[in-house]
């Protein structure tokens, strides 16, 4: 029974690391090795205390009321980690060597992320989408507020994209919007937010911009737009912009 807890211990994708009563670590399965990328000579000879090169945060963890329940999950050389440690006792209290339980998260985190991503954007562009855009148009119009600045919106508008779509069918006129997003990357700042809001239209949130910064930015996407040939095909857009205004009361 003891070579088989061994086996699976060693054998396991997680990391374990355990010390005996006097703090020597005793135990450094190859999981371990490889997720903090050092050999297990390394991890037995620098001690438990520096298991994750940060010893005032581990021993704050081994501090912590039940903390083998607690759960850490931290970055580590560029990667995230979830991590469980303990102090155990025997039944009559006895101390007998602390543990650390942990793995690499970081694929999962990067799933995660991506997942967001997908749910955010719009497949066909890549700019955002809709849902985006009303979560980002609440925080920076309270951003807006505090900071006493002005944010403005261009809704832009394909012209008579219908009719593209009628007469030249719909993978043309998916180029065309592709086409739009692609000129509405290149006209748009770092701050600024470019969104497909539905079918053909679209919206470019302005923080910090005037109604006449936004109406410059609007001609300039609006010549850019017209100056684009897809297909052989001109386009043309019609752009509103409007402007929220903070104001001081004295």
């Amino acid at each position: 029974e003891q070579n088989k807890l061994s086996t699976l211990i060693l054998s396991a994708r997680e990391g374990i690391v355990a010390t005996d009563s006097s703090g020597a670590v005793v135990l450094v399965n190859a999981a371990a090795s490889e997720i903090l990328g050092k050999p297990r000579e390394t991890i037995e000879s620098a001690g438990f205390e520096q298991l994750f090169d940060d010893p005032e945060t581990l021993n704050g963890w081994l501090a912590e009321p039940h903390a083998s329940y607690q759960e850490h999950v931290f970055e580590y050389h560029g990667r995230s980690l979830h991590a469980n440690v303990a102090i155990i006792h025997d039944a009559d209290g006895t101390l007998l060597g602390r543990t650390a339980l942990f793995r690499d998260m970081t694929p999962e985190r990067e799933l995660e992320e991506r997942l967001r991503e997908l749910s955010l954007t719009d497949g066909l562009t890549g700019l955002y989408n809709r849902r985006y855009l009303d979560e980002k148009l609440v925080k920076e119009m309270l951003r807006a507020r505090i900071t006493m600045e002005a944010l403005s919106l261009l809704m832009i508008d394909v012209d008579h994209f219908k009719r593209f779509n009628d007469r030249y069918g719909h993978d043309r006129g998916d180029r065309i919007l592709q086409a739009v997003a692609e000129t509405m990357r290149g006209i748009a700042r770092s701050s600024d937010v470019t969104c497909r809001y539905g079918g053909e239209e679209f919206m470019m949130l302005l923080p910090n911009t005037s109604l006449e910064g936004a109406r410059r930015l609007a001609e300039r996407l609006r010549e850019a737009i017209a100056a684009h040939d897809v297909d052989g095909l001109s386009v043309t857009a019609s752009i509103g912009a409007a402007c929220m205004l903070s104001l001081i009361h004295i």
